[in-house]
């Protein structure tokens, strides 16, 4: 008789030979002390290093564990759709694979879901060190304002939500949106619940400026689609630079008094171009969602795949 699973955990994972065993490890021990019925699915975004063979020797080592291998390397978004498409549990946890130490963190996300009380749980936490706190304050409060309160905070890739919402988000097909947003837009009960003590693993960090940028756009486009992207990231460094060659010119004696008219309508005709090729791409960014979204491409292939048959 097929076993109901009690959690599906979906893990995101890209060239993480050097971790994944370990961190597989933790989650094995941690779920196996809260039952049987469990499943792992890890989603390898098309890595380049070994982490499909070590994900393939510990699949065969249990039978918890499940892979989904991606054609080509999509995303975290992709990945973690594809695993929620694949996830059969009442209860489905996403998950990072650089975190360490989370055993009291998925606690404190799963207990609002499994009580009931709510179908949406999304860990949020403060990082570290006086610096990336009070950028990563500034940041977040940018992304509240500009959002109209859709994210709220820092918000970690750990989360929980019920199959019902699983079922839901599953019926969306574009990738413009973030997880995030498609759950808002859902409408179901979301709660954030804050992480005091999480802790990654000393590797290159994935949230780099690159990938704070996306978000921005993402967050104003509902988009992460890269056409136009070149276009805006032109217009930021010349924004910059503006001011800064400006203070430059002046310090060597190139800017003075005589010549401070030519100096403000250059300066004026400079800023124009900068603004008009930010809102050039992002006209390219947003013409290229609409036509990627109308063209219904399916949102990933796999190219390997190792489900458990005794799942439901």
């Amino acid at each position: 008789m097929k076993r109901r699973m009690e959690f599906s955990i979906v893990v995101a994972t890209y060239n993480s030979e050097g971790h994944i065993e370990d961190f597989a490890h933790e989650l094995l021990y941690i779920f196996q002390r809260k039952g049987p019925k469990f499943e792992i699915i890890f989603v390898n975004d098309s890595s380049s290093d070994n982490t499909q063979k070590v994900l393939e020797e510990l699949s065969r080592k249990y039978t918890q564990i499940n892979i989904l291998e991606l054609t080509r390397n999509s995303g975290q978004q992709i990945a973690f759709s594809a695993g929620i498409d694949h996830a059969t549990g009442r209860f489905v946890i996403l998950l990072d694979d650089d975190m360490e130490n989370f055993e009291e963190s998925i606690d404190k996300v799963i207990h609002p879901i499994t009580q009931g009380n709510y179908d949406i749980a999304i860990g949020s936490s403060s990082p570290s060190g006086s610096t990336r706190l009070i950028t990563s304050k500034f940041f977040w409060k940018l992304m509240s304002r500009i959002s109209n309160q859709v994210v709220k905070g820092r918000e970690l890739t750990l989360r929980c939500f019920s199959q019902e919402v699983a079922s839901s988000y599953k019926l969306y097909k574009e990738r413009s949106r973030s997880i995030t947003e498609i759950m808002l837009d859902l409408g179901y009960r979301r709660i954030y619940v804050e992480i005091n003590r999480v802790s990654f693993r000393n590797i290159k960090s994935r949230h780099n400026f690159h990938k704070r940028f996306r978000l921005f756009l993402q967050i104003l486009t509902t988009s992460r689609q890269n056409s136009g992207i070149g276009l805006m990231y032109f217009s930021f460094i010349s924004l910059i630079l503006l001011p800064t060659t400006s203070i430059i010119l002046y310090l060597v004696g190139a800017i003075t008094f005589e010549n401070r008219v030519a100096v403000v309508l250059g300066g004026m005709i400079w800023f124009s171009f900068s603004c008009t090729v930010f809102l050039f791409g992002l006209v390219l960014f947003i013409i290229a969602i609409l036509l990627r979204e109308s063209q219904q491409r399916p949102l990933y292939h796999l190219k390997n795949m190792k489900i458990d048959d005794n799942t439901l």
